[in-house]
């Protein structure tokens, strides 16, 4: 099947437990700083402080009318408009080409409503697949941090 345009909203409280799904995925985890599983309860927290939070944006992308993942922008508080760039995409929607659309979409849709100049995405080094998926977005490798110890920084000017 064709996959529809890939479409953005801001996300809802009713999206929680599809956000709670996809940040646990064992794919997710091992890509993420953290990677002990999350409580329902600590995503409940984190969730609403999320929502309620001016300096954190989180997306929605739908294709067909399934929700298909999620795009989080949060400001980079030692910066003056910087945002760093959080994505995962539901299990069963991998590998079906829908995270660049997915990823676009959610930066377009933050720009037109919110401040910001440039985008910063940590990526792990050995995902790969999230490196091909940045730099196909316009990413470029700026530096690996110290602080961030295997982690690639990468950023764009928007």
């Amino acid at each position: 099947m064709k996959n529809d345009p890939v479409r953005v909203r801001p996300a809802e409280a009713s999206d929680s437990q599809a956000v709670f799904q996809w940040r646990n995925d064992l794919a997710a985890r091992l890509n993420s700083r953290n990677q002990e599983l999350i409580t329902q309860n600590t995503h409940e927290v984190w969730f609403q402080s999320v929502l309620h939070n001016p300096d954190r944006h989180i997306y929605i992308g739908e294709s067909n009318g399934k929700a298909i993942g999620q795009v989080r922008f949060d400001f980079i508080e030692s910066s003056d408009s910087a945002f760093e760039v959080s994505i995962s995409v539901d299990p069963e929607m991998r590998g079906q080409s829908l995270a660049l659309p997915l990823l676009l979409a959610a930066e377009k849709a933050f720009l037109t409503s919110n401040r910001g100049h440039q985008f910063r995405a940590y990526v792990h080094s050995d995902n790969t697949v999230s490196q091909i998926l940045f730099e196909r977005a316009g990413y470029r490798i700026d530096a690996v941090s110290e602080l961030t110890s295997n982690w690639l920084v990468k950023e764009i000017n928007v």
